[in-house]
C-alpha cells in the first residue's frame, strides 16, 4: 500500500515562518549595509562576524525544512522539520541577543555618524 505524503500543517508553518525569518533578517542585514556603504555608521568587524551567525541558523533552517518537503520516508521528514524548526528558534534567540546588545551598546558593533 502506499504511504500517503501529505505534510503536516506544523510543517509547513515551520517552512513558512523560517523562510519569513531569513526574509526579515536578510532585509535588516541589507539596510545595515547601505548604512555603512553610504557612510552613515561604520561597523566594528567583531559585530559585521556576529551578524552573520543567525543568517547562518537562519538559511540552514530553510534547507532542512525544504528538504523535508522532499523527503519519502515520513521519520526523515519529521526528523528534518524538527531540526528546521529548532535552528530557526537558534537563531531568533541570536537575532534577539544581538538586537539586545545592540540596544545596550551600540558603540560595539557600529557607530553612527552625524548628518
Amino acid at each position: 500500500m502506499d504511504e500517503v505524503r501529505t505534510v503536516p500543517l506544523w510543517q509547513q508553518i515551520a517552512a513558512h515562518v523560517s523562510r519569513a525569518l531569513l526574509a526579515v533578517y536578510l532585509l535588516g542585514a541589507a539596510a545595515l549595509a547601505v548604512a555603512v556603504a553610504t557612510g552613515r555608521a561604520t561597523m566594528n568587524p567583531l559585530g559585521a562576524a556576529y551578524l552573520v551567525l543567525p543568517a547562518i541558523l537562519f538559511v540552514q533552517a530553510v534547507v532542512n525544512t525544504a528538504r523535508s518537503r522532499r523527503a519519502g520516508d515520513s521519520r526523515r521528514r519529521h526528523e528534518l522539520a524538527r531540526n528546521g524548526g529548532v535552528q530557526a528558534a537558534m537563531g531568533v534567540v541570536l537575532a534577539g541577543q544581538l538586537a539586545y546588545y545592540w540596544w545596550v551598546a551600540p558603540q560595539t558593533f557600529t557607530t553612527w555618524l552625524p548628518q
